[in-house]
């Protein structure tokens, strides 16, 4: 009776231990689960943190005056010049590769051209009004064809989706595309200059260079570019190569702060 006792309480201690083995275990796993939640937790406010750092407003003058792009009450896609230059697009009609339901026809001659929107459009050669407006330094070109060129030195592109006619006015049932260029800067010399080169014989050359006239008050802004490219289709009747590139264009952009406040009535 003596041993089967002495048995019985080796037993019950064994399963003592073993608990406390398990509690001790189960105590530790916890610990570390909370330990790794914290860490995880951490690091995505570290992200976030960071994210938060590198997020920038985007602001547009798509009502006519500045504002974030989400805070207005329209489908808008804005694009600054270092997003054209990252994106590879130096020419307008590279412009639908970024902008989703832009839909763009060039025609050999600036009259057959054709901009649709979300497939809202008016052929080029077609005697209704046009559906797309296009404002070029805030200028409306009554040529569609006019634009199909050179993305040379712009600043921004916002491709406003939808009918404009508030802001805008007539022509603008489908949208509006908006080409802003550069300014000059009338505090410092800057210049650049980009050649590109492809197959067919493609040549390209930009070039810009911004001079402060008089510091602070008068800055003068110059660019210009040439494009040459064989042709890939052949006139075998007149022996020429046709759809080829031959074109090269100037601008010039005075900026003249009349007075030291930029806020004008």
């Amino acid at each position: 009776m003596k041993e089967e006792g002495h048995m019985k309480n080796r037993v019950m201690g064994e399963m003592s231990a073993a608990s406390q083995a398990l509690r001790m275990k189960a105590t530790t796993t916890a610990v570390m689960s909370a330990l790794s939640v914290l860490a995880l937790g951490g690091g995505a406010q570290a992200v976030a943190a960071e994210g938060e750092a590198i997020l920038e407003e985007v602001v547009v003058t798509a009502t006519r005056r500045l504002e974030s792009v989400q805070d207005i009450p329209t489908s808008v896609v804005a694009l600054t010049g270092a997003d054209l230059a990252n994106r590879g697009i130096t020419d307008f009609r590279d412009l639908s590769e970024a902008v989703s339901g832009l839909t763009l026809n060039r025609a050999d001659n600036a009259l057959g051209a054709a901009i649709y929107i979300r497939g809202m459009g008016t052929e080029g050669t077609s005697a209704a009004k046009k559906s797309v407006g296009i404002m070029y330094d805030n200028m409306y070109l009554v040529r569609p064809g006019l634009v199909f060129s050179e993305m040379l030195d712009v600043s921004s592109v916002e491709v406003l989706r939808g009918p404009q006619g508030t802001n805008f006015g007539k022509n603008t049932t489908a949208g509006v595309i908006r080409i802003t260029t550069a300014d000059a800067d009338p505090n410092e010399v800057s210049g650049k200059i980009q050649g590109v080169a492809g197959n067919l014989g493609a040549a390209e050359l930009r070039g810009v260079v911004n001079i402060p006239v008089i510091k602070d008050t008068l800055g003068l802004r110059v660019s210009g570019f040439t494009a040459e490219r064989d042709g890939y289709t052949e006139d075998t009747l007149r022996g020429i190569e046709t759809r080829n590139v031959d074109r090269e264009g100037y601008r010039a952009k005075l900026l003249w702060n009349i007075t030291d406040s930029s806020n004008y009535a």
